[in-house]
């Protein structure tokens, strides 16, 4: 544990210092051990290591002030440690308060990637997974810086859909999400494109316009020849077309998870169709699902919808059929 806790400092350390290259001092301390009678024993002293983050180099005064404090947790926790009489309960809470450091150095530093990027690799730990979770959503409020560090695309599959779980991320909507999976993709295509479904998962497609779920189609149409990420797409293109239809609720399996995006995106162009539907392309989709509907109490009723929808290029607008036929009505 302390040679996995020195390196995850280690790093850190270099990343708020700038340097290359920075030590982490070794101090060592004495625990005065008191004897039966109240006295001191000198004889008695424990001498116990623990990693300590220097702030040598280091001129914001903020930095200094959360990794002096960093240092007293750490030098609390290798007490706990090493002192048999500990109470089990401490620890997860140092580890606790450690991590909420942690993310308020994260929030200081957010122009520097790369201490979030290596977290996992440096200490694999419960304490360090932990922190990691609690960096994410850090990350995920600097998201466009974060991007574009060059080791955003070393990330592990863990590590990114950790991220793409958070539900507020400073950007603009789901398609920007759908753009940073498919960049991260590409970066290793034969390799990483069977993690597409992982990661599409965990994007509310349902949340977007329609010519932003074509668009999708359009960006990688070779990451759509699974069934599995295809039908993900086209659940989505169902829950948006009975939205514009005012029948959205009759699918409500199919609606977008609540996420919160910090970035207000810009005006859309005045010259746009209002109508969502209008694609300047013609596009045939026939879709069939079934799920189930909860209509009150216990009752269920299953529906079999099919839902034809022809985007047509000639008049700027939507041809659409769709049938509602209820089957098994009083499925519990």
């Amino acid at each position: 544990m302390a040679k996995t806790f020195r390196r995850f400092l280690n790093n850190l350390t270099c990343c708020l210092s700038g340097r290359n290259r920075t030590t982490i001092d070794d101090s060592e301390y004495f625990n005065v051990i008191k004897t039966a009678d109240g006295k001191t024993s000198k004889e008695q002293h424990t001498k116990i290591k623990y990693p300590q983050i220097t702030t040598s180099g280091l001129d914001n005064p903020f930095i200094i002030t959360e990794i002096e404090e960093l240092n007293y947790l750490i030098k609390d926790l290798y007490e706990e440690k090493k002192n048999e009489t500990f109470s089990n309960n401490r620890i997860p809470l140092i580890y606790q308060q450690i991590n909420i450091k942690m993310v308020q150095l994260i929030d200081l530093t957010s122009d520097n990637m790369e201490f979030f990027l290596t977290m996992y690799k440096t200490d694999n730990t419960v304490g360090a997974r932990r922190a990691f979770r609690s960096a994410a959503k850090a990350m995920a409020l600097h998201f466009d810086t974060f991007v574009a560090n060059k080791s955003f695309l070393n990330l592990s599959l863990n590590q990114l859909t950790t991220i793409l779980r958070q539900e507020k991320i400073a950007t603009k909507s789901e398609i920007d999400l759908f753009q940073v999976a498919v960049y991260w993709i590409n970066q290793d295509y034969s390799t990483r494109q069977h993690h597409a479904i992982d990661l599409f998962r965990l994007i509310n497609f349902s949340a977007l316009t329609m010519p932003q779920l074509m668009q999708c189609y359009c960006h990688q149409p070779d990451l759509f020849q699974s069934s599995e990420v295809d039908i993900i797409l086209r659940n989505a293109a169902i829950f948006i077309s009975l939205k514009y239809l005012g029948k959205e609720l009759t699918v409500f399996a199919f609606a977008p998870n609540p996420r919160e995006f910090t970035i207000v995106p810009e005006p859309s162009n005045p010259f746009d169709p209002v109508n969502p539907f209008d694609l300047n392309t013609v596009k045939l989709m026939e879709e069939e699902a079934s799920l189930s509907h909860q209509s009150g109490g216990r009752r269920r009723k299953r529906i079999h919808m099919r839902l034809r929808v022809i985007w047509c290029q000639e008049n700027n607008g939507i041809l659409y059929h769709l049938e509602d036929l209820p089957i098994d009505e009083n499925i519990t």
